[in-house]
């Protein structure tokens, strides 16, 4: 966000992490070779969480 406005890419992920939430399963296989891609580091914390860290920077956390 840059002065409380959120840039194209932020409403993008938003609107896309809302409707993954909303389904009950993934639309795609899993794809390896995408998620490496995509995704810089996971990083696991003790009480459960999981913070994937993508290439451009976004966070994107859970809970295993």
């Amino acid at each position: 966000m840059v002065q409380g406005k959120c840039l194209p890419e932020c409403i993008w992920t938003s609107g896309f992490l809302a409707g993954i939430g909303e389904t009950g399963e993934l639309p795609v296989d899993f794809n390896e070779k995408l998620f490496y891609r995509l995704v810089d580091y996971a990083t696991f914390y003790p009480d459960g969480r999981v913070v994937f860290t993508f290439h451009n920077g976004v966070e994107v956390g859970t809970r295993i």
